[in-house]
């Protein structure tokens, strides 16, 4: 399954393609491609087990009283699964200095603020737990956070002594994950340190996500270097545990 993003569907970041061979290529779930690509459909659902997962478009309107803003509602109202997963292109929490990740909420669309002004509200009211993004060339974890960042759910962490991983155990937020390392080694931006940022590395690699059960998830980021030093092979770099009642 796949996201839009702004080299999709932006006229210049796209070179003029405007979403048409996004839309050709990929065919989501609720897909409709009408002649002007602002009024795709180029959001959809679908529920797999313990899970239901929401895929939105964060470079086509989402802003309140839009289709997509209400579909999401209407979405994240009637989700009967114990997890709920957002994915989109691009981050509403990501501590790089790259400029989308701006917090104003003034901010134009696409930027950090300007998602977490519009979309956070129902992300908290209908307990999103994990949202998952790309954009930006790196990986980085958050702790639980929501509030536009001045809220951070630290009382939920703790390290499992046996292998040193995090454990958010009945998080009251969301955890925000930025998995953009396919195209790592791209930006070498400055990468401040606020307290809702937990980790972050510049290398190429995946997530691997695994529910045990319906209370229980891990995630695992697998690294494989930067691109000046691929290394000795795929490493776990980051890893954490995600656990409910």
């Amino acid at each position: 399954m796949v996201s839009a993003g702004n080299h999709d569907l932006l006229p210049t970041d796209s070179a003029g393609e405007d979403g048409i061979p996004y839309t050709v290529r990929f065919k989501m779930p609720q897909q409709y491609m009408p002649d002007d690509p602002e009024d795709a459909i180029l959001y959809y659902s679908w529920v797999h087990r313990y899970i239901t997962v929401v895929v939105i478009s964060t470079d086509t309107d989402y802003f309140e009283d839009t289709p997509q803003y209400k579909w999401l509602e209407e979405t994240l109202k009637s989700v009967t699964t114990p997890w709920t997963i957002v994915a989109g292109h691009k981050n509403l929490y990501c501590s790089s200095t790259y400029g989308n990740n701006e917090r104003s909420p003034d901010g134009t669309r696409g930027d950090a603020g300007s998602l977490t002004n519009s979309l956070e509200p129902l992300f908290e009211k209908y307990g999103v737990d994990v949202y998952l993004g790309g954009h930006i060339h790196a990986y980085e974890r958050t702790y639980p956070v929501n509030t536009n960042g001045t809220f951070v759910d630290l009382a939920s962490v703790s390290v499992n002594e046996e292998d040193g991983v995090d454990v958010y155990s009945n998080p009251t937020a969301t955890t925000h994950l930025v998995l953009g390392t396919g195209g790592a080694g791209h930006l070498g931006e400055d990468w401040p340190d606020p307290e809702w940022s937990a980790k972050h590395y510049e290398e190429y690699g995946y997530a691997r996500i695994m529910f045990t059960n319906s209370s229980a998830m891990k995630m695992e980021f697998v690294a494989n270097g930067n691109e000046d030093d691929i290394g000795d092979g795929p490493i776990v770099r980051d890893a954490l545990w995600i656990v409910k009642d």
